[in-house]
């Protein structure tokens, strides 16, 4: 993803800056429009989420990505890593994020988001809905009611 940013300003001087929030398991980045901000308390975090243009989730080994579905349940859209199946599903199924590949695809839909005001918008509505309809504790808790009673019944 670094790689993948830093190749995108060599051509786009003015793109946004890539906040980095958490710990990292690597040292801090030296490249051009990324800043560590580090490890956030939960208040500022969401603060930081609802004020991103997107959030980018680069990893390829997610299992549900809490960070995702927080950004989308605050209207944000996400860009993700397309070698995560989770990643992908949840950006597909809900509407709210592109995926990436490689570097071209990388760039384009970081342009994409960047400057698309009303795409931005749109998926991050279709991402809030999303989580309204699956993840909302209400939503949860009925599933697992109809896989308790469909268990019951068997």
């Amino acid at each position: 993803m670094l790689d993948f940013y830093e190749r995108y300003r060599i051509d786009h001087a003015r793109a946004p800056e890539l906040l980095l929030i958490g710990n990292l398991a690597m040292p801090s980045p030296a490249v051009k429009g990324v800043r560590y901000l580090g490890y956030l308390p939960e208040e500022e975090k969401a603060a930081a989420l609802a004020g991103a243009d997107f959030v980018l989730c680069p990893g390829p080994y997610e299992s549900l990505s809490i960070v995702l579905l927080e950004a989308f349940a605050l209207g944000v859209p996400g860009l993700v890593n397309a070698r995560s199946a989770v990643l992908q599903d949840h950006c597909r199924r809900a509407n709210g994020g592109l995926y990436y590949e490689g570097a071209d695809e990388f760039a384009e839909a970081f342009r994409l988001l960047s400057h698309d005001a009303e795409l931005r918008r749109a998926m991050g509505e279709n991402g809030r809905q999303y989580v309204r309809e699956n993840y909302r504790w209400e939503a949860v808790l009925a599933r697992y009611r109809e896989l308790i009673e469909a268990a019951a019944a068997a």
